[in-house]
């Protein structure tokens, strides 16, 4: 959709918009352990163990564990003895390549070593600024396209630009640069997973939108 406005004399004011699905190539996957007891400090050495017992299994397999973060640590205790458990929790996270061979693989740890965890994926595109940059090109295209039409229902041409608005509208989180490779991960825990490696990984849609001032004579 396009919007336009004549907002003075030998001037035109043309919005113009261009979108695109692109499959996402990078997942953050976020694991938190967590545990119950009656006291904090019981409950965070279950925590503790569990969170060890899967990075044991990643170091076993020579996975580099810098590349690991960890992102919080949680002790909840009961104000009061009762019914009331302790609560504990730890949560690490890393960056990898998109692929269901990495979560699959995740998830066959988990499960060999009875893990009690949550598990959360937030998938990605490593290159959306550069997609961003291309869809401003099509966008300003696009009102182009739509100024000249207006023009020429006017008799009259496109002689130039007055001003174009680019502002930034999509502002985006930054991502850590210590991403594990599929390839790596795959690799370093073994998991065959033939099914899982023929699903597509999520879309994201993105939507550009500028704002063009031409001149028209």
């Amino acid at each position: 959709m396009t919007s336009c406005s004549n907002s003075e004399s030998g001037k035109i004011f043309v919005k113009g918009k261009a979108s695109g699905k692109y499959a996402c190539d990078k997942v953050r996957i976020t694991i938190t352990f967590r545990g119950r007891g009656i006291s904090g400090a019981e409950t965070s050495e279950t925590v503790t163990k569990q969170c060890e017992q899967f990075l044991q299994k990643a170091t076993q397999s020579g996975m580099d564990l810098s590349k690991i973060r960890l992102e919080n640590d949680k002790i909840t205790q009961p104000a009061y003895h009762d019914e009331e458990q302790a609560a504990a929790s730890r949560t690490i996270e890393f960056d990898s390549d998109a692929g269901t061979a990495v979560i699959g693989c995740v998830l066959e740890v988990i499960q060999q070593e009875h893990l009690n965890v949550d598990l959360s994926t937030e998938y990605y595109l490593s290159g959306e600024d550069e997609l961003r940059k291309s869809l401003r090109e099509n966008a300003v295209a696009d009102s182009r396209a739509n100024a000249e039409l207006l023009a020429r229902a006017a008799g009259r041409t496109i002689t130039g630009v007055d001003m174009i608005d680019l502002s930034e509208r999509h502002p985006r989180p930054m991502r850590s640069s210590r991403d594990l490779s599929e390839q790596e991960f795959q690799q370093l825990l073994r998991c065959p997973l033939p099914h899982s490696r023929k699903l597509s990984m999520p879309e994201k849609e993105l939507e550009e939108e500028v704002e063009v001032t031409w001149l028209i004579g």
